[in-house]
């Protein structure tokens, strides 16, 4: 046992410590021989030391209850008395009495964001997640980018973990502060007196006052502030909350991290040939102005709490901003700056070099203005995060790759060439500006923005869903199209071969725009071609695809169906390979041998027999042009006395649906339907629409809703799919093949536009 001098030298500022305060009542032993549940215990020397050191005291019936779970009340007056915090906050949110034993404590631990307003009951016991997280941000102990979290995933629980714990148990997890039981954390049990202890020991290892010798080795916590000069250390180094200021002289510490937990950090210094690996300051409100003489290393300076500093220098290897709403400016050398936290602002200097800079959390800024000389920026930017936003213009050489990740990140900058730019998030807004070349550009993800111009040239793909992308060059552009329902705008001296491979996408070729070749295999895009373009070679294959040339075009090769070519400009030659195109671009040579369709030819083709494999992925696949369709009921000379007719094609299982009048029929509407089955065909021939029924049919052992009904005075009827009775869950989900007894079945989407669109009297054809 340490004598009682070391005791008191040690541990001065936290002799008060209890885990039970005003329950304990009687009087407390000193002695760890004197209570009757330590020998023996999993946790006997800890508990021994706990005892010694004060930080642990007992009941009047002689025990410590060592395996007692503690509460948040116990667990905050603990924390706040070890970091010697003095700063409150308001508890009125709180909702606990102001005579509780621990509300001054409770507004203590408000003020340090261990606990939130909305924390709940605090007297009562804690999960074992949430004391370990408010352990580590006790400590400082939470990894710097939550979005790197990985050693928790590897624990079968690790689904429990909440999001807002995962990067303090990380934190803990990667010190090798806390063991987990069998491949499990436990995440929702309690954690007990004797297991805090141990992660508290494990953690620091002696507690300090401000005059007392510091051990070469383990890890210590000082109280105040702390000037420290010729010393060797291989622990690590706390400041509690009472510290204001720090100062290191030829300290030597390479593998150390120093964490100041002060409320208020105003001084911090680092001289001589002082060798630091890490120092992290997580107060409230530090204001600092920091520049280490040269001879100096700091491995990391991490900013975290809340603040405002100005770094300088070149022997600050990275730095990380991690806390909230602080303030930093940078001007000198780094390897690595990682911004992430919450909103908090980053600006670096004219002079500022940064090799590479990462960006995580949520709105944050980063800002860069160019100067005269020294302007050069990172080899690489990755932003990640949410509504993080960075701005910047560089007069010399500067950033080759960006990478942008996340929501709603928007990113302003004018630099030199561009070796990359990958695009993958969602909602991001992009305005680059590069005086050479951007090279390796690819859009992904979904609702991203993105303006570029390259003064010498272009090269990318552009995919994903719903982008939308203005190029711009004085050279070249070599580009694709892979997305979907997005738009691209094209603005070049010169583009090389273009493809549009994605779907629904709209092209644009601004004016005096040249495009050497154009491929258009995907479905659904518009290409629009200005006037003073000029167009190579064009080839339309896939489907639905729309050209407009109000410029010049060569040669246009057509051969996707529902093609249409149109504009005010002209082309020399058109070839048509295709049914059903629209061509109405002028041009010296038209060769349309597919344009005039022989009604009898359509005739021949559309059948009332069903040849299908019985799976809905044939009916997928497998349907008449919408040519073919309206040729088809305009040569039989269907009529209708409400200006809609609806064709039940039998081979295809389709329900086609025109608007027009007799001999001038439109297409309006698809839809994959199932008819009668073999054994209960549907009724062949011409009928009309008869009754409406909004709450369908019900049986014993099926629902289906809408009906309309055909064939006057039988059961014929278009209807939903059959639904467990009375229920939306899907009884038979089975649809694009003949399966029904004899009536005809639709998605419900596809039923409700018959039942809300269609007038009841409307031609039905039937074959």
């Amino acid at each position: 046992m340490r004598n009682n001098t070391e005791v008191k030298r040690l541990i001065t500022f936290c002799l008060a410590l209890v885990l039970v305060f005003s329950f304990s009542g009687g009087a407390l032993a000193l002695e760890w021989t004197d209570f009757t549940d330590i020998s023996g215990h999993w946790a006997e020397e800890t508990l021994k030391k706990g005892v010694e050191d004060a930080l642990i005291s007992g009941f009047e019936d002689m025990t410590l209850r060592p395996d007692t779970p503690i509460t948040t009340a116990q667990m905050i007056t603990i924390l706040c008395r070890v970091l010697n915090a003095s700063e409150k906050a308001d508890i009125s949110a709180l909702g606990i009495p102001h005579d509780a034993w621990y509300a001054e404590d409770a507004a203590k631990a408000l003020y340090l964001g261990l606990i939130s307003a909305d924390a709940g009951e605090l007297d009562t016991a804690m999960k074992r997640q949430d004391a370990l997280s408010m352990m580590a941000k006790a400590f400082g102990l939470v990894i710097s980018v939550p979005e790197s979290a990985y050693l928790v995933d590897s624990y079968s629980d690790a689904g429990l973990v909440l999001p807002e714990n995962r990067a303090a148990l990380e934190g803990l997890l990667s010190r090798k502060l806390v063991e987990g039981f069998a491949g499990s954390l436990n995440a929702n049990g309690k954690i007990t007196r004797a297991e805090f202890l141990t992660v508290l020991y494990r953690t620091v290892h002696s507690y300090i006052e401000q005059s007392g010798p510091l051990p070469d080795g383990g890890n210590s916590m000082v109280k105040g502030n702390l000037n420290l000069s010729n010393k060797s250390l291989g622990g690590n180094l706390w400041l509690d909350c009472s510290a204001t200021s720090a100062s290191f002289l030829n300290v030597s510490a390479p593998f150390s991290e120093f964490i100041i937990l002060a409320h208020r950090l105003n001084s911090l210094s680092l001289q001589g040939n002082s060798d630091i690996g890490q120092i992290t300051i997580e107060g409230i409100n530090y204001d600092l102005n920091f520049a280490p003489t040269p001879e100096t290393k700091l491995g990391v300076l991490r900013l975290g709490g809340q603040g405002s500093a100005q770094i300088s220098g070149k022997n600050i290897i990275d730095v990380y901003v991690t806390g909230k709403n602080s303030n930093v400016s940078l001007d000198g050398e780094f390897e690595l700056l990682v911004l992430s936290g919450k909103g908090n602002t980053v600006t670096l200097s004219p002079n500022t070099f940064i090799k590479n800079i990462a960006v995580f959390g949520e709105d944050n800024t980063l800002l860069k203005e160019g100067g005269e000389e020294g302007t050069a920026l990172p080899m690489s930017i990755d932003i990640n995060g949410r509504n993080n936003s960075l701005s910047f213009k560089t007069e010399g050489e500067g950033v080759t790759a960006l990478t942008i990740q996340g929501e709603g990140n928007s990113l302003k900058a004018e630099l030199s060439d561009l070796d990359k730019l990958i695009v993958s998030g969602r909602g991001a807004k992009l305005d680059v500006n590069c005086r050479g070349a951007a090279r390796g550009v690819s859009i992904q993800g979904g609702e991203n923005r993105l303006n570029l111009k390259a003064d010498h040239s272009i090269e990318g793909s552009f995919g994903g869903k719903s982008n939308e992308v203005y190029l711009m060059s004085d050279g070249e552009i070599c580009a694709d199209s892979t997305g979907q329902a997005g738009s691209l705008s094209l603005y070049a001296l010169k583009v090389s071969d273009f493809s549009a491979k994605g779907d629904f996408v709209s092209l644009r070729l601004r004016s005096g725009s040249a495009l050497g070749k154009l491929s258009m295999e995907g479905r659904g895009n518009h290409l629009v071609a200005e006037t003073d373009t000029a167009l190579g070679g064009v080839i339309m294959g896939g489907a639905e695809n729309v050209l407009t040339v109000d410029g010049r075009a060569d040669s246009i090769e057509v051969s996707g169906s529902k093609a249409r070519v149109g504009g005010a400009g002209h082309a020399k030659s058109i070839n048509v390979d295709v049914y059903g195109a629209e061509i109405s671009l002028s041009a010296d040579s038209l060769v349309n041998d597919k344009g005039n369709v022989n009604p009898e030819e359509v005739l021949k083709r559309v059948s009332n027999v069903y040849r299908g494999n019985f799976t809905l992925q044939w009916a997928l696949e497998n349907d008449y042009e919408d040519y073919e369709k309206e040729l088809w009921v305009n040569t039989k000379g269907y009529s209708s006395k409400t200006g809609y007719l609806l064709w039940i094609n039998l081979a295809m299982q389709r329900v086609n649906i025109f608007e027009g009048h007799q001999g001038n029929w439109k297409l309006i509407r698809e839809s994959i339907v199932g008819t009668g089955a073999l054994g209960s065909p549907t009724r062949q021939g011409v009928t009309t629409t008869t009754y409406r029924q909004a709450a369908g049919w019900t049986t014993g052992s099926y629902t289906c809703k809408p009906v309309v009904g055909f064939f006057p005075n039988t059961g014929y009827a278009f209807h939903s799919r059959l639904y467990y009775p009375n229920s939306s869950k899907l009884k038979d989900a089975g649809i694009g093949y003949p399966i029904s007894a004899g009536c005809v079945r639709m998605y419900d989407e596809d039923i409700n536009y018959i039942f809300d669109h269609i007038p009841l009297g409307s031609t039905v054809v039937v074959y």
